[in-house]
């Protein structure tokens, strides 16, 4: 399957935000995360790597299947300049393996913490002012499970990831997880929604959404209502790459695209992109006054009760109402929050006017204090 550039284009949704004005003009403002399967990495394919993310402005990238060992990357001749390299493979058994951050510099210094697991897990926790801190998760998991030894391997894996986002969410952090998975949630789905066992591999979509993460790219395409966006390209084409955020991340999202990239960088994996407004998180609310800026204008889209149709607003309460017998009063706070937050979302896409508004950056964020929560 080939992505068009069109096809890189997220549907309108209550949370999808984009930028009016040259993004580049308010680049301080928004933070551009990217993950990327590489396929093993080569010095050539490093130095194409740099090159793109400078030109189009990220600042992190996470970079998954690297199959080098540290030691090896770091004798690799490339122009790191403006970026921190964070790499972490088993030195002794560097195939199939290997993951590593790509980070620029003035990120580097809120670094305070690094983890490293078994060559297949990086973790980066970044602390910023006012007590603001992001765990940056990434994980490449095994390619396959045909054995029992793998599969367990493989749960293990998924065990350590969400051990890590439970002290994260214990310590009040924002969370990335991203990479490539080697699991489809489309699978996890389907037995879900057919109220069939889920295979433990699977069940760490089950507990990430139980932790009210969101998966940006499916929400972005609405791909339970649409076709869903592959992200490898094998014999057999699947998404198995992932970026997951927590909610205050996912009410802050600029956009979130999977790209087709081959032709910069030889691979068979889409890139993935998330950009989010990061004031009162990387920089305060209070400098955003302080810098010389003219074109601050985002374009939001929200929800219109007001002009919607009296017939419509009685559709959606009859189906809220549906939702509400259907509740199960058994499961947990997270989980009695998933199920409302999932459902209410698409009752308000089926019978919900939406229309746009303009929010002024410098002054307030009532786009992200209001309008998600007051409409719910």
């Amino acid at each position: 399957m080939n992505i068009s550039k069109d096809d890189t284009i997220p549907n309108q949704i209550n949370n999808n935000i984009n930028m009016v004005n040259n993004e580049h003009v308010n680049q301080k403002y928004f933070t551009k995360i990217v993950v990327l399967n590489v396929c093993t990495l080569t010095e050539y394919k490093l130095n194409n790597i740099f090159d793109y993310i400078r030109k189009n402005g990220i600042d992190i990238m996470g970079i998954t299947e690297t199959q080098k060992a540290d030691k090896e990357i770091n004798f690799f001749n490339a122009d790191k300049a403006g970026y921190k390299i964070i790499s972490h493979n088993d030195n002794k058994n560097a195939i199939g393996k290997g993951v590593m951050h790509l980070i620029r510099n003035n990120l580097e210094k809120h670094i305070f913490n690094i983890e490293k697991i078994n060559g297949r897990i990086l973790i980066v926790d970044f602390s910023f002012k006012n007590n603001k801190k992001l765990r940056l998760i990434l994980f490449y998991n095994l390619a396959n499970h045909r054995t029992g030894v793998n599969m367990n391997n493989k749960i293990d894996m998924n065990t350590h990831v969400i051990k890590r986002i439970k002290n994260a969410k214990s310590q009040k952090m924002e969370i990335i997880c991203c990479g490539d998975f080697n699991l489809q949630y489309r699978r996890f789905k389907k037995r879900q929604d057919n109220k069939q066992s889920i295979p433990k591999m699977l069940k760490i979509f089950q507990k990430l959404e139980d932790l009210n993460l969101w998966d940006v790219h499916k929400e972005s395409y609405d791909m339970d209502n649409t076709k869903e966006i592959m992200t490898f390209f094998g014999r057999f084409n699947s998404r198995i790459d992932y970026i997951w955020i927590s909610e205050n991340l996912f009410t802050k999202t600029l956009k979130a695209k999977i790209i087709n990239i081959r032709d910069i960088i030889k691979m068979d994996h889409a890139l993935l992109t998330f950009d989010f407004i990061n004031e009162d998180l990387i920089y305060l609310i209070l400098q955003a006054k302080k810098m010389n800026t003219t074109n601050t204008n985002l374009i939001r889209h929200i929800f219109d009760f007001d002009n919607t149709e009296e017939k419509d607003l009685l559709s959606f309460q009859d189906d809220l109402k549906k939702v509400a017998t259907s509740f199960n009063l058994n499961g947990s706070i997270e989980e009695k929050w998933s199920f409302f937050k999932n459902n209410l979302l698409k009752i308000k896409q089926q019978y919900i006017r939406s229309k746009e508004i303009f929010v002024n950056i410098d002054r307030d964020k009532t786009f992200q204090h209001t309008q998600l929560y007051k409409d719910l």
